[in-house]
């Protein structure tokens, strides 16, 4: 089941990082190295509890997220971006990977929204994964970097792009 979500009020906290449990581990061991594994990932946790805050307050900013059997298997987010919305942070539970819900997540999101709308993903180059579903989604390379906040390149990315 597709579920959009508008306010940190609707977001089942513990589902979704359970969705992002992987990323927060690696963030954590990255950030905080000094720390134990299980502080690191507490730590990372909160940082990204405080990301959400600032996400929500983006207008038109959304969190997309798919349901099997009443838990979160796969989400994604979606900002106003340049002349479209930059689709970020696809990730699917590892419990779940490789049945699809990504795939079904990205085309279910895209259904939903209006015709003309442009799409754009940053994507790591090394990210083969993300890179063949985006593509199998309908998205092709429209830049061979990626674009930070601040408008400086990211040459470890490619920006990946669709029109609906």
């Amino acid at each position: 089941m597709l579920r959009t979500i508008h306010t940190m009020e609707e977001l089942d906290i513990s589902g979704w990082m359970e969705v992002y449990r992987e990323g927060h581990e690696e963030n954590g061991a990255y950030f905080y190295p000094d720390e134990p594994p299980e502080r690191a990932l507490h730590l990372a946790e909160e940082d990204s509890r405080r990301f959400l805050e600032g996400f929500f307050q983006i207008p038109g900013a959304q969190y997309w997220i798919w349901e099997e059997e009443g838990r979160y298997v796969s989400c994604l987010r979606l900002k106003p971006d340049r002349d479209g919305l930059l689709l970020e942070a696809l990730e699917t539970r590892p419990d779940c990977r490789r049945r699809g819900f990504g795939k079904q997540l990205i085309l279910s999101v895209l259904s939903h929204l209006p015709r003309g709308t442009k799409i754009y993903s940053e994507i790591s180059k090394e990210n083969l994964p993300s890179l063949a579903i985006h593509r199998v989604c309908g998205f092709s390379q429209v830049l061979d970097y990626g674009l930070q906040e601040d408008g400086s390149k990211a040459d470890h990315c490619v920006t990946m792009g669709v029109t609906i």
